[in-house]
């Protein structure tokens, strides 16, 4: 008979992934990194992206519909803010798009972002997680406001800020749940 092949529990990479990448893009947003440059770029595309988007695969596979739609959809915020960066490389475009797209586009990202924070809430994931996704939501949210309302420049070290707790509220349960699962037993609560 042959042995069957299990995909181990790809959380901790999807929440690496999501926090290095959340906390360098919010330590620009806000203005405490310096400018957009190619190593911020790469991080959003394959810390943010690529990461993000395999651990929602591997975690579908493994039959976490939750994990698999968390995942794969910030990975695909990752990978859509990395493309919008890049066009305006090549297009030489501002770089801010059209208030009411750049508005709309944060709001729907937000209400996605509540979506998996009372996803995490009902499944009684992690207490850091779930503050992680709220803080996100709430980041996307002010974008939104901002965008809306013409006062972005304004909002920007408010939005830096809480997108810096959100990154690192998730990277706190990246390293509960490694360490956790390396010790089969809790020794970092999350």
């Amino acid at each position: 008979m042959a042995e069957e092949k299990k995909v181990g529990d790809p959380t901790s990479l999807g929440l690496f992934a999501y926090g290095i990448a959340l906390t360098l893009l919010a330590t620009v947003i806000g203005g405490f990194a310096g400018p957009f440059n190619g190593l911020i770029l790469g991080t959003i595309i394959f810390t943010g992206g690529v990461g993000l988007v395999l651990a929602g695969v591997y975690d579908f596979m493994r039959g976490s519909a939750f994990g698999g739609v968390a995942f794969t959809g910030w990975g695909l915020l990752f990978l859509t803010v990395s493309t919008f960066f890049i066009a305006t490389v090549i297009t030489k475009a501002a770089a801010v798009p059209a208030p009411m797209f750049g508005g709309w586009f944060h709001l729907l990202w937000a209400i996605f972002g509540f979506a998996t924070f009372f996803g995490a809430n009902v499944l009684k994931k992690w207490a850091m997680l779930q503050i992680a996704l709220f803080l996100t939501s709430v980041f996307l949210l002010i974008q939104s406001i901002g965008l809306f309302t013409g006062s972005l420049a304004g909002l920007l070290p408010i939005v830096g800020i809480v997108g810096i707790v959100a990154g690192l509220c998730a990277l706190y349960t990246a390293i509960a749940v490694l360490i956790n699962g390396a010790a089969e037993k809790t020794v970092l609560p999350a």
